[in-house]
């Protein structure tokens, strides 16, 4: 197997350390993420505070964003009176000097609904695993697949006695007027350490919680007894993981429009619907500044062949990209590394990508046995990278007619747009209402696909620049307002494509 780079080595050490936010280390990072409610609703104007030391506030689109952060170990808290009522949440970050700490999201609930899991990570004799990390992630709806549960995921890391805390997760969620409780997948991992270098397997439970009440939920973790990282049949074939590339017109600052282009991509295909699914669950929005979001997906050989029970001596899931497809497994190509045995997606949003130029990604698995006896990084803790699959990002899209706001003429109504480069076939979507994005997947819309209201109408995928509709086709009523979009794609059959570019979102009244 190939080495990870040292840098890797570092990142991990570091993690394990549990340095304090007041070490004496100067070096200093910078941490981004979102605030959302328990329904996976962005909201801005929260108060985030990491350890009452640095405060901001989020954007009108959830995002936050604090700098020259001490490199270290946090619990950042994020607050918000949202209809008279104090919402809270918190989470537990670990902020890096060799770069961003992004997509940490902080779920936020009503302050008397929420409730706290703790307990001990210890070994089977009952010595204390100070450093252990504990993942609660919410598992609701309990009857849908894991692509569509909910963006909560908290994790939690135990102290010198073996104790963990993890709190203010909602207990319950309210949807269509019926309240149901929230269940929690919980996961404890642990990395080797000198004296005991193949680490320990993962431990799952599962818990619910109480508005101001403690769950207590214990672990006792055997050694690992593998080293190398188990990967699906198939890891290293060209379709395990696979990458969507998004354009979108404008930096989008307010939550509607960050709800209304999610559920516009929804709607583009299945293989777009469960991108975004995917990216609900982990909690990540694309930051105030990006206009480019690649998401790589390896959802569906990992979970498929995993189930929501991933091999119990993995950690977690580096990730590589470059501009060739030779890519390494050094520091070079590496951009991330997940230290959370439940995440099957990712999403890069960084501000360096590019349209018209092509990316390559690549993600391998890591296991718990960091370290060798010697507290080295272990070169064989991390499995094969997978066959690199590749996007090249679209231009912006203008829409050109009608104008926003426009009144057109409701016979036989012609849409038009400017070309993109790379785009071999568009298609325009009407919707009668502003397009709206149900992050619990409520039934509202197509009761086939209830996680987005569908678009009303559509045109047939074309390669031109514009498209006039009739009837039957279409059929507007005078003095309404509808929405409409053009989306372009690399694909010359849209659905197939894996790069779109999406135009402004115009209204028009039909006369």
């Amino acid at each position: 197997m190939k080495r990870i780079a040292l840098l890797l080595a570092l990142l991990i050490i570091v993690m394990l350390s549990g340095c304090g936010g007041n070490g004496t280390s100067k070096s200093r990072g910078t941490l981004s993420g979102t605030v959302t409610d328990v329904a996976g609703n962005l909201i801005p104007g929260a108060v985030v505070t990491i350890d009452n030391q640095y405060s901001t506030k989020s954007l009108m689109n959830g995002t936050y964003k604090i700098s020259d952060v001490l490199a270290g170990s946090y619990n950042i808290e994020a607050s918000a009176i949202i209809d008279g009522k104090e919402w809270y949440g918190t989470r537990a970050v670990d902020v890096y000097s060799d770069g961003p700490t992004a997509s940490m999201n902080i779920v936020i609930g009503p302050w008397d609904e929420l409730g706290d899991i703790e307990g001990t990570v210890t070994n089977p004799s009952n010595q204390s695993l100070s450093g252990a990390r504990v993942i609660a992630i919410a598992r609701y709806p309990q009857d849908r697949p894991a692509d569509e549960a909910s963006v909560i995921s908290k994790v939690a890391i135990a102290d010198r006695n073996g104790r963990y805390v993890i709190d203010n997760l909602p207990a319950s969620i309210t949807v269509n007027g019926v309240k149901e409780e929230i269940l929690y997948d919980v996961i404890a991992s642990f990395a080797g350490m000198s004296g005991d270098p193949r680490g320990y397997d993962n431990e799952l439970k599962t818990a619910t919680v109480a508005g101001g009440y403690v769950t207590s939920v214990h672990f006792k973790l055997e050694s690992s007894t593998d080293v190398t990282p188990e990967v699906p049949v198939g890891w290293t074939d060209p379709d395990a993981i696979y990458a969507v590339s998004y354009t979108v017109p404008k930096v989008i600052t307010s939550r509607a429009e960050n709800d209304a282009y999610d559920a516009i991509k929804s709607c583009i295909s299945e293989k777009s619907r469960k991108v975004i699914a995917l990216k609900k669950k982990s909690g990540r929005a694309a930051p105030a500044g990006s206009i480019i979001e690649n998401n790589v997906v390896w959802y569906s050989i990992w979970h498929d062949y995993f189930g929501i029970d991933p091999p119990v001596n993995h950690a977690g899931f580096t990730i590589y990209r470059g501009t060739t497809p030779q890519l390494q497994q050094n520091d070079r190509f590496r951009i991330d590394f997940l230290r959370d045995p439940a995440i099957i997606s990712y999403s890069d949003t960084s501000d360096i990508l590019t349209a018209g130029v092509t990316y390559w990604y690549g993600v391998s698995s890591v296991t718990t046995s960091y370290l060798d006896e010697y507290d080295r990084f272990n070169p064989e803790a991390e499995s094969d990278m997978t066959y690199p699959t590749s996007v090249t990002p679209l231009g912006k899209l203008t829409a050109v007619s009608p104008a926003n706001n426009a009144q057109i003429s409701s016979s036989r109504p012609t849409f038009s747009w400017n070309p993109v480069s790379g785009a071999r076939s568009y298609k325009v979507y009407i919707y009668e209402k502003y397009p709206i994005m149900d992050a619990m997947f409520t039934p509202e819309g197509d009761p086939a696909r209830p996680d987005h209201l569908p678009s009303w109408a559509g045109s047939q995928s074309i390669s031109g620049t514009s498209v006039a509709f009739g009837e039957p086709d279409i059929q507007l009523v005078p003095g309404r307002t509808y929405w409409w979009v053009v989306i372009a794609s690399n694909d010359s059959d849209f659905d197939y494509g894996n790069a779109f570019s999406i135009s402004a979102l115009h209204s028009f009244v039909a006369r």
